[in-house]
């Protein structure tokens, strides 16, 4: 549907229900024609604190064809049913009130060369992961790609960091430290410069991780512009290098069996729309079975 008639449907109350998002229309009793497009309508207002940052929606899926708009204007699509993807509302979004509406099309090009709703033997449109707002500063880190890479003897580390930055000129600072419960352990690195793109840090006999021994360590990286940090993002890492040598595989220079199974995405009464805290109990439930692999 365009702007202008989902405007009139908003105005007939009686046309628009209630359903829960994240989840499948078909499991709430929903039914959509093939070829034929949902919306999905919700109001919501900026917090005074965003005044001067870039405002995105994240859409972690909408199943399988999405059309996004904001105040009447078009903002956004995106086709592909399980990938998320983010949009800049930064110039569409006004004070007070905002209309956020998202139409989903059911069984689009994407769910058929994806033979999904055929595959689980219903229709799987809607939107089965969640959607929120965020805001970040004008320089703000895009991207960030972590590798652990260990010497000939394994003993020594480096730590590469591949990173892409929106807005104007920046510098990062990084910190690493050793996720432990003694909060006096010394900190690896702290607020170490490196450049935008690429960089390698060498880390002196780092714990290693494997699934037996999980060490982590806190990596924290600051974006600094104008002199102040304006962002700053924390990740758990380990430093564990994987490699497949000839048919065996490799996890810091110990040969590991694959022991697994596949595993799909899927709840009785939601469908694809898993709800919280069940994907975490399937783990425990593979690992108390001694599986290392899960094939998605």
């Amino acid at each position: 549907p365009d702007i202008a008639q989902l405007e009139n449907f908003k105005s007939q109350s009686a046309q628009w229900a209630d359903i829960k998002v994240p989840g499948e229309w078909s499991m709430q009793g929903f039914e959509v024609k093939p070829g034929t497009a949902a919306a999905y309508t919700r109001d919501f207002t900026v917090p005074a604190d965003w005044s001067g940052k870039n405002i995105f929606l994240r859409c972690d899926a909408v199943y399988s064809d999405a059309v996004v708009y904001l105040n009447g204007k078009k903002v956004g699509k995106h086709s592909g049913g399980f990938t998320p993807f983010d949009l800049d509302l930064s110039s569409s979004v006004q004070p007070g009130t905002n209309q956020l509406v998202i139409t989903a099309l059911n069984e689009s090009v994407a769910d058929k060369l994806a033979s999904g709703s055929r595959y689980a033997c219903h229709q799987l449109g809607g939107i089965p992961r969640g959607i929120r707002l965020y805001a970040l500063p004008p320089s703000h880190l895009t991207g960030l790609r972590v590798i652990t890479k260990f010497d000939s003897a394994w003993e020594n580390a480096t730590l590469e960091l591949e990173t892409s930055m929106a807005g104007g000129p920046a510098e990062l600072l990084v910190s690493l430290k050793r996720t432990q419960s003694d909060q006096s352990a010394p900190s690896v690195l702290t607020d170490h410069k490196v450049p935008i793109g690429s960089a390698s840090i060498p880390v002196s006999r780092p714990a290693k991780w494997d699934p037996e021994h999980p060490n982590l360590y806190l990596l924290t990286i600051k974006v600094v512009a104008g002199g102040k940090t304006v962002q700053t993002i924390t990740q758990r890492i380990g430093f564990r290098q994987i490699e497949v040598r000839g048919n065996q595989l490799f996890v810091n220079n110990q040969p590991v069996k694959l022991r697994g199974s596949n595993h799909h995405e899927v709840y009785p009464t939601t469908g694809r729309s898993v709800p919280a805290g069940i994907h975490r109990r399937d783990i425990e439930l593979f690992r108390e079975g001694n599986a290392n692999l899960l094939r998605t």
